[in-house]
């Protein structure tokens, strides 16, 4: 080796164009391409992971929508009157149709986009269906249809007196699989049966429909569940050849037998079809349902795999660049050195009249040349080379001066740029993520306002100092607005490490790159946590700690706001402490104070956390309460009564209140509906004190 390096010129030429060229790039194309694939890789998995949360938490939403739709259905008057009509036709066997109703119960068939509707009276008589199939006017107490999941969810609701949601089964009168979901029907205290809806596979499973081509046009996503033998059975039908292979799903290594067990991952692994393919799997627990989404690996590696085709290809040009290269290298530099070396050779000998003869246009041609005259202006070449060499020596002082004073002004300037920095750092509350809200950097002020260090911080989730205060809606309009390109400015409330919270005044925007597309955001914020203070301040009662009138005022006007929107209702409850004045008279205003905090107590445990209570003047107090009839109302202004009455107040011992409650009505204003209540705590007190009465009490 050392011999054939040494031997010739030719040869070190040869070996060092491979040694600097091919090498360097072959290392920087390897690394580069399996950079790429690990980058694909991530990305697909992060994906992939997105795409099957979405279709998760997609069905979760549509079966939480259902139960909501059902408990709202069985509340209306129509569903009443439709099963009490029902259920007497029923058992008098008559079978005349009420048309109004069949219109109703229809027109909620298409317009919840279920497949068929039931009303079952309390012995399991289904008095009224949609649909009309085999199981119409059947009891689902008998053994035909005691087995089936409508049966057993109008025993669960009828025994739980509560909604319940089955998963998918074969249900034979209409030769396909269905869910259901049951609820109760009360007519004031009375249970009258039970509403249940058929939902259709197809209402929960088009949500798998939603392909994921995205991602490639192998992607596939599917579902299977554990039939009652225990076995994996599909319950989304999947592209032919799946259906024609010999693939079993009870593979306890496969995605699909993982998924309906209840466990969630994701994975690299072969397919049904021998192919590598990028998998994840999750489960819906309501439907004991199991998801897949996957896709193939040779697709998702593509760009890599074009990357490495591409690498190999530059790889073969450089190499035939190298080889033109050496060739020209030999004959214009290398046969020229030769001649060179060989006069160079016979000078040293001192045969100063030997010439070199070389025909090239460059420098060794131009070194030849000279190297012919050197005998001649030897000595003043050496002058020549002497004369440059001090202006260069000067050259390089004056130079040297020039760059030591550039480096001092650079090193000032940093040093004013690291004091700016520093101040920003310590004192601006300000951080910086990725597009998706992964922190990236933060300010040493955002640690020291969150109580985490910065090592707590980088690569977590915005949402880890996100307070459960902040509305959900904050966060998407948020997010719609930077996600535009758009800056925004509002308040937002945040947890500290602590659990303690602070308020900040937030200005997000998005960061671009020279091709206009947002690559980052950064936040800036200012700490307005005295500012927020003073303002609940403002709002609250400052003896109860509950509400004030303020604050109650405006939760009533969005009240009305929000019932004449979505068509719902809320009622309200004043209530006044029963000869509060003897007290204060009698005992002093200390013990009246602390009577009023003991009632504001009493009302906080009584009532749901949805619901606003406040003081609403003197010894009166105020409690709204959304989504209330006011059958539902008088219950929970019983409850409060009761407690105030068993409580044993400090000093004074016992002590009763009196309740008037109203509802809203069409057309009611604000004033309306406190003065009906305010009718019916007076008929209260007249009556005697100490009770509960309804404006529908002697038409208040």
């Amino acid at each position: 080796m050392s011999r054939w390096y040494t031997l010739h010129i030719k040869n070190e030429i040869l070996f060092w164009f491979f040694i600097l060229a091919l090498v360097p790039l072959f290392f920087l194309s390897y690394i580069n391409y399996e950079y790429q694939v690990q980058k694909y890789k991530e990305s697909s998995e992060s994906y992939l992971k997105l795409v099957l949360n979405n279709k998760l938490i997609s069905i979760q939403n549509n079966i939480d929508a259902f139960k909501k739709d059902i408990v709202l259905l069985s509340q209306k008057n129509d569903i009443k009157g439709a099963i009490k009509f029902y259920d007497e036709k029923f058992k008098a066997l008559d079978g005349i149709e009420n048309s109004n109703y069949k219109e109703i119960l229809d027109g909620l068939v298409l317009k919840n986009g279920i497949y068929d509707l039931f009303l079952i009276n309390t012995n399991g008589d289904i008095v009224y269906s949609v649909k009309k199939e085999s199981d119409y006017h059947t009891n689902l107490n008998n053994r035909v249809y005691a087995h089936t999941n409508l049966a057993k969810m109008f025993q669960n609701s009828l025994t739980l007196l509560e909604t319940v949601f089955s998963d998918f089964e074969f249900y034979a009168p209409s030769n396909d699989e269905a869910a259901f979901i049951a609820t109760p029907i009360y007519s004031k205290d009375m249970l009258l049966g039970v509403l249940a809806l058929q939902i259709d596979k197809k209402n929960i499973l088009n949500i798998l429909d939603d392909h994921i081509y995205e991602l490639g046009k192998s992607a596939q996503i599917y579902a299977a569940r554990l039939d009652n033998n225990k076995e994996v059975s599909l319950v989304t039908s999947l592209k032919t050849e799946f259906k024609n292979s010999n693939i079993t799903l009870n593979d306890q290594n496969s995605p699909i037998y993982k998924a309906v067990h209840g466990q969630r991952g994701i994975g690299v692994l072969h397919d049904y079809r021998g192919i590598e393919v990028l998998a994840t799997w999750g489960y819906v627990p309501t439907l004991r349902l199991g998801i897949v989404a996957k896709v193939d690996m040779d697709e998702l590696l593509l760009p890599a795999y074009q990357l490495r085709f591409y690498s190999i290809v530059i790889l073969f040009f450089v190499g035939l660049g190298i080889v033109v290269a050496i060739l020209v290298a030999i004959k214009h530099i290398v046969e020229p050195i030769e001649k060179l070396t060989i006069g160079v050779k016979n000078f040293t000998k001192g045969n100063i009249k030997s010439k070199v003869e070389v025909d090239v246009d460059n420098e060794i041609g131009e070194l030849s040349k000279n190297f012919n005259e050197m005998a001649k202006s030897l000595k003043l070449s050496q002058d020549t080379i002497q004369n440059y060499a001090n202006e260069l020596e000067e050259k390089v002082k004056i130079r040297t001066y020039e760059l030591e004073n550039a480096k001092k002004g650079i090193e000032i300037s940093n040093m004013e740029m690291q004091k700016y920095l520093e101040v920003i750092n310590r004192y601006v509350i300000t951080s910086s993520t990725d597009k998706k809200g992964v922190i990236t950097k933060v300010s040493q002020a955002f640690c020291d306002i969150t109580g985490y260090t910065k090592e707590e911080l980088i690569g977590k989730r915005h949402n880890i100092i996100r307070h459960p205060d902040m509305s959900a809606d904050v966060y998407k309009e948020m997010w719609g607005t930077i996600s535009s390109g758009k800056i925004w400015s509002g308040e937002i409330k945040n947890q500290k490490k602590d659990g303690n919270y602070y308020w900040v005044r937030s200005t997000i925007s998005p960061v671009f790159d020279e091709n206009g597309k947002i690559v980052e955001y950064t936040s800036i914020r200012e700490d307005i946590t005295d500012k927020k203070i003073i303002e609940e301040l403002s709002i609250t009662d400052q003896l109860t700690k509950l509400y004030n009138r303020v604050k109650l005022e405006e939760v009533f006007h969005k009240e009305m706001q929000r019932v004449k929107r979505y068509a719902t209702q809320f009622s309200v409850i004043i209530l006044d402490i029963d000869h509060f004045k003897h007290v204060n008279d009698n005992y002093g205003h200390d013990v009246g104070d602390d009577t009023l905090k003991d009632v504001a107590k009493i009302l906080k445990e009584s009532v749901r956390e949805t619901d606003v209570i406040g003081r609403w003047g003197g010894e009166e107090f105020l409690v709204i309460a959304t989504q209330t009839t006011l059958d539902e109302m008088l219950i929970v202004a019983e409850k409060i009564r009761k407690n105030i009455e068993s409580h044993t107040f400090k000093v004074i011992g016992k002590k009763t209140a009196s309740f008037g409650v109203s509802t809203f009505r069409d057309n009611d204003t604000q004033e309306s509906v406190i003065k009906r209540a305010d009718k019916a705590l007076y008929e209260a007190k007249r009556n005697g004190r100490n009770r509960v009465v309804s404006e529908d009490v002697n038409g208040v």
